[in-house]
């Protein structure tokens, strides 16, 4: 079943702290990136039939964007080239603990409108599951997640790095009520739903899915507050990505017909082996690597 993608692509700098605990003065690498691209790519990895529908600048950088979709098996048709102006950057600050920081003022979120939404009305119809997230702004999120739902598709949402861009209004929490699975952090969380504890935050919000990194996950299921612990890593590299990786596996397990336990459990997987190697998207694991990496792991 396919999974179309709407969100954003760019380009990240990554600048890794040093032994001496600065930074260094040029970014330590640089790759594809951002949170709708991230999860464009994780799910193709996983094995899903997966479309995007983005917006890039008329650049070298959109360019590569686009090859790099192609070179990952995502559909990129629909990747719009927007003339007259750059793809989007972000700088990502990878401390000691490999914990991040990302700094970054998009110029082309504002460009994704209602008006878009309507002019891939067909392609979505096509979908099994449509990707979102709320960096985007909010009456475009609000049209798609309204359209998804008169055409019988479901949403998967994440949060973005700042939730705060995300007002949590009468409107908003409706909307978030009408999205199919919600994916986010502990952090994020807690603040779109007023919560003082993951366990009270997935109880309010049954369709959300909240990881808390070394802490595991929580999400409703049969009516219950399930928890799965977190797969033990031996060292915590680079958590850029991470989050999306968990939902770009979790939301190709649905697709394939699998319970929402069991695609819990192959983003989790996922996510361990993100988070051991550097980079987003260039340390994304592939179904088969997380297939057995899920069988000699007991969550």
């Amino acid at each position: 079943m396919k999974i179309t993608v709407f969100a954003d692509s760019g380009w990240d700098y990554t600048y890794v702290c040093e032994a001496d605990g600065e930074f260094p003065r040029q970014a330590t690498f640089s790759s594809p990136g951002f949170k709708g691209a991230n999860q464009a790519v994780a799910a193709s990895r996983a094995g899903a039939d997966v479309s995007v529908i983005s917006l890039v600048g008329d650049d070298d950088i959109g360019r590569k964007v686009i090859s790099n979709f192609k070179s990952q098996k995502v559909n990129a048709d629909k990747v719009i080239t927007v003339k007259g102006r750059t793809t989007d950057k972000f700088i990502i600050w990878i401390d000691s603990n490999g914990d991040n920081k990302i700094t970054g003022e998009p110029e082309l979120y504002a460009l994704y409108t209602e008006e878009l939404v309507g002019e891939h009305s067909e392609l979505l119809k096509g979908s099994r599951f449509v990707i979102t997230n709320a960096c985007l702004p909010t009456k475009f999120l609000k049209y798609l997640v309204d359209l998804c739902a008169v055409l019988g598709i479901d949403v998967i949402f994440t949060p973005c790095y700042d939730s705060a861009r995300l007002p949590l209004g009468k409107d908003e929490l409706e909307m978030l009520r009408k999205i199919k699975y919600i994916t986010a952090n502990e952090k994020e969380s807690l603040r779109i739903t007023n919560c003082s504890t993951i366990e009270e935050a997935v109880r309010k919000l049954p369709n959300l899915i909240a990881t808390k990194g070394a802490g595991g996950v929580y999400f409703m299921d049969g009516g219950k507050v399930v928890h799965l612990p977190a797969v033990p890593v031996e060292k915590v590299v680079d958590t850029s990505g991470a989050g999306d990786t968990f939902c770009g596996f979790f939301a190709a397990s649905l697709a394939a017909g699998n319970d929402l336990v069991t695609s819990v459990k192959r983003g989790l997987v996922a996510a361990s082996l993100k988070i051991q190697k550097r980079g987003a998207q260039i340390s994304m694991p592939t179904g088969d690597e997380v297939t057995l990496l899920a069988s000699l792991t007991k969550i």
